[in-house]
């Protein structure tokens, strides 16, 4: 028969073992979500901080115009022997540009609407409430 390594048949009641217990070894539970977590904590640290935004910007650019340049020069007859293998490549550098252009047009509004509420601000500060730009 199976014996449970704290209760031993030689103890008579297993509550008044003077042995520590053993210790359990518990993993932590793995959420069924983690990278789609992962993925929207990232996304959110682009929107919100424009050095990681800007950042991000320049790093795809440069993998884009990467792939493009090694599209046609390093792996152009790899890429031609298959219309669905090009296709797939050059959609991924399409993605990667498109990525990048909307990443630049939300850095521009951002920063539209920075300036806007720094322009209202010294506007208030420096004529006073009466004088609001009326829009």
């Amino acid at each position: 028969p199976y014996y449970h390594p704290r209760f031993s048949p030689m103890q008579d009641d297993p509550r008044e073992s003077s042995a520590p217990p053993l210790p359990t070894t518990t993993r932590p539970r793995r959420s069924p979500l983690g990278p789609v977590r992962w993925l929207f904590v990232y996304t959110r640290g682009l929107i919100v901080d424009q050095h990681v935004r800007r950042q991000t910007m320049f790093y795809v650019i440069i993998a884009a115009m990467l792939m493009a340049f090694g599209g046609e020069v390093f792996v152009g007859g790899w890429l031609k022997e298959n219309p669905w293998r090009f296709l797939l490549y050059y959609l991924a550098c399409g993605w990667l540009t498109i990525v990048a252009a909307l990443l630049a047009i939300y850095d521009i509004l951002m920063l539209r609407l920075q300036h806007r509420v720094i322009r209202r601000k010294l506007r208030v500060d420096l004529l006073g409430d009466e004088h609001k730009e009326e829009e």
